[in-house]
Formats: C-alpha cells, structure tokens, sequence
C-alpha cells in the first residue's frame, strides 16, 4: 500500500485523471473524435492517439469505429483527407504541395498515389447515342 492506496488503485485513478483530461466527458458514440480528427488533418494522427483521444483502447476503438461509419480509422481519416484536398484543389489557388502538406498528405507525388484509390464506386457507365 502506497499513501492508503494499492498500486492497481494508483494506476486507476492516474488513468481516470489522464482519461479526464482527453476526453473530458463520456461519449457513447465517437462523433467528438471525428470532428477533433478533423480539425488536425495536417497533423499526424495515429491509430494509438485516436483511441487516447477517444478514452478507450484501439481495438475498441477499431470496432466501436467500424459500427459507427462501416469502415476503419485510417480509412477514414484517408478519405476525410482526400476529401479537403479536393476542396480545397477546387477552391482555392493554392499550390499542390501546399494543399497536400495542410491536409496531411504529405507530398504532392503522395497525393496523386492516394487519390487513385477509388473512395467511392464509379459513376454507372451511360449508353452511347
């Protein structure tokens, strides 16, 4: 006993405290960590901060993730970078390597590379006249 307190009772509440401090309070759904992803595209999110983030472990993470949107974390987090890219490729002049560093992309080469990836299926093909 440490200060009245067993070790596994010191570790809990040091947990709870840096729990708190993330994820101030209880969410049911992981919404707040999408939109908090969101806000740091261009930062380097990880599959170990996301679940931090979140308050719960990364496989939890993974599978609350799965039943919320039908995809993983990463995937996600590609798609939703993509997705500003694109926004802001149509929307503003910004040079390409700029959009793809602010979106977390990296490089220019590695944006082409991503956005090959097919994010969602192709349009039905139409008949000819």
């Amino acid at each position: 006993m440490v200060g009245g307190q067993r070790p596994a009772e010191i570790h809990c509440d040091a947990f709870a405290y840096e729990y708190a401090q993330l994820s101030p309070t209880f969410r049911d759904t992981l919404s707040d960590t999408r939109g908090w992803a969101l806000q740091r595209l261009g930062e380097p999110l990880t599959l170990r901060l996301l679940a931090r983030y979140a308050g719960v472990s990364q496989r939890t993470l993974m599978r609350r993730f799965a039943e919320e949107t039908g995809t993983t974390p990463m995937q996600w987090l590609l798609n939703a970078r993509l997705g500003r890219a694109r926004e802001l490729l149509e929307t503003t002049e910004h040079p390409i390597d700029h959009i793809a560093r602010d979106c977390g992309l990296g490089t220019a080469a590695n944006s082409a590379y991503t956005s090959a990836a097919p994010s969602a299926p192709p349009p039905p093909p139409t008949a000819a006249p």
